[in-house]
């Protein structure tokens, strides 16, 4: 929901998280294809969905909670499946497909990132039920 960002002071930002409320409750998301993304430099094999209004109004409310701008870039509901590195390979494949996968929200996990050769490595911070 929030692009990633350094954050140098961790336990202060899990506390200030801790304290984050938001009207939304649980919703739906639903995802109806899989395909290369984002375009048009595709580097993602992904899962892309409609974006219910719950999600937009949740990613508001938490952008100005943890004062961060919004990104300009349109929000596109997604789950990524696999990163590559080399899209030449594939950009021959026929890969976009439809799917009907849906899944209910439960909360908020906030996730460290850390890159490496071999890929993104990530660990659960803290979690927040949004019940």
């Amino acid at each position: 929901l929030v692009p990633p960002w350094y954050e140098t002071k961790v336990n202060n930002l899990v506390k200030y998280l801790s304290s984050f409320s938001s009207p939304v409750a649980n919703f739906s998301l639903r995802f109806d294809k899989i395909l290369l993304a984002p375009h048009p430099a595709p580097r993602l094999f992904w899962a892309e969905g409609q974006t219910p209004q719950e999600l937009l109004k949740l990613r508001k409310d938490l952008n100005k909670h943890l004062k961060k701008r919004p990104e300009k870039r349109k929000f596109t509901t997604h789950i990524t499946i696999a990163r590559f590195r080399d899209f030449e390979k594939l950009k021959d494949e026929q890969i976009e497909q439809n799917i009907n996968w849906e899944t209910e929200t439960s909360g908020i996990t906030l996730f460290e990132s850390k890159l490496s050769p071999a890929g993104a490595e990530y660990r659960v911070i803290k979690s927040i039920s949004c019940t």
